[in-house]
């Protein structure tokens, strides 16, 4: 199912497949091991695996479901980078158009959780 979501952020988000790499099992398993999870996410990275968790059961998740949860992940791998995990401190950019690719991803997020009324629940 990983595999919908990464083909759905190649052909609407290509600048993003990059941030995928290396994410899943891993990330999935730390997500599901966590003992200190709660009935709503407390960051894009628990949002995502959330819904990804919630479709598991059905072979199949629309398309704008499987974006979102491409481009939440995303976001999260883009505030790792340059957010200090320990005392939430930004950290010196590398690049200046990884903040673009952040806002692009942002803006495209919030519009598919606007469309499918995701805000709230």
């Amino acid at each position: 199912m990983f595999g919908q979501v990464r083909t759905s952020v190649e052909h609407h988000h290509p600048l993003a497949v990059s941030l995928l790499e290396g994410i899943f099992p891993r990330k999935f398993q730390q997500f599901v091991n966590s003992p200190y999870l709660k009935n709503t996410p407390v960051n894009l990275n628990q949002a995502a695996w959330m819904l990804f968790n919630s479709g598991i059961d059905n072979e199949y998740l629309p398309e704008d479901k499987c974006l979102l949860i491409g481009l939440l992940l995303a976001l999260h791998q883009i505030r790792d980078r340059y957010i200090q995990p320990f005392n939430s401190s930004p950290v010196k950019m590398e690049n200046p158009d990884e903040l673009h690719k952040a806002r692009t991803i942002a803006y495209q997020a919030f519009s598919i959780m606007l469309q499918n009324q995701f805000a709230g629940k």
